[in-house]
């Protein structure tokens, strides 16, 4: 006939009387009420959850140019050819004069850091380091309002005084996981894109959507550095601007959520 099992509660005990199990830091405790023998195995930590929140308001530049719908001029030729803009990069040099704009960017920016939504030196205990498993979960509200109007002269159109008439188009605003080892100075784009549709701005001087919440998750494993966790881990969110639009996420309205799931593996 099989002993009772009895709890030994050494110091740091958490019971839990639903299962008659007890568990101190890192060991469940039990023995045998007949024999007297203890014995004991890993327990399972609790994950640990990190939470940051952006505290700033966070910007973006738009990367394409409006539509250029109408205008009243004297040089209707520009204006004509310049409507081939419509929606193209902000670098795209004007088909008119052959010059980049002088307020675009040279190139795509790509994916930058979003304010507020980096951890540095997250680290992981070392017991844990080829078992565990990090949850990264993001949330950004994300907003568009209409720039100010282009300027037409001298970039896009030489000779040229009048009015331009401009409707600026939303689009697609991304968001991407960069993770490194802190002790190294390169940015890995891990995960897939996460993103959302902004509407266009028209001639309102801001867009509110119904719910401008744009979130992504990713879980990092050991494999994903080979196998084996760093010593401490970069871990930041990055956004890129695919619209004709400001684009911007108001204070405390963005946060990055690391769980550390720590897992304890028996042979």
């Amino acid at each position: 006939m099989k002993g009772k099992i009895r709890l030994v509660l050494p110091p740091l005990i958490v019971l839990l009387l639903t299962t008659g199990l007890a568990f101190s830091a890192n060991t469940l405790w039990a023995a045998d009420t007949e024999t007297g023998m203890s014995v004991s195995m890993p327990a399972t930590p609790v994950p640990a959850v990190t939470e940051i929140v952006g505290g700033d308001k966070a910007t973006l530049s738009p990367t394409r140019f409006p539509e250029f719908y109408d205008a009243s001029s004297d040089n209707p030729a520009c204006d004509q050819k310049i409507r081939a803009l419509n929606g193209q990069w902000l670098w795209t040099p004007s088909p008119y004069t052959g010059r980049r704009h002088s307020n675009a960017p040279a190139s795509d920016p790509g994916f930058t850091a979003i304010s507020g939504l980096t951890k540095e030196k997250f680290k992981i205990p070392a017991q844990y380091k080829t078992t565990a498993k990090l949850l990264i979960t993001w949330t950004v509200r994300v907003l568009g309002e209409k720039p100010s109007p282009w300027p037409i002269w001298p970039s896009l159109c030489s000779p040229w005084h009048g009015t331009s008439y401009q409707r600026f188009r939303g689009g697609d605003v991304e968001t991407q996981l960069y993770v490194k080892a802190s002790n190294k100075s390169t940015w890995e784009a891990t995960g897939a894109k996460a993103l959302m549709t902004v509407p266009d701005g028209g001639t309102a001087s801001i867009t509110q959507p119904r719910d401008p919440t744009l979130t992504g998750s990713y879980v990092l494993e050991p494999d994903t550095f080979g196998g084996t966790f760093p010593d401490a881990i970069d871990i930041q969110i990055r956004w890129h601007n695919l619209t004709s639009l400001n684009i911007y996420s108001p204070a405390k309205m963005r946060n990055l959520i690391i769980t550390m799931v720590p897992i304890t593996t028996q042979d």
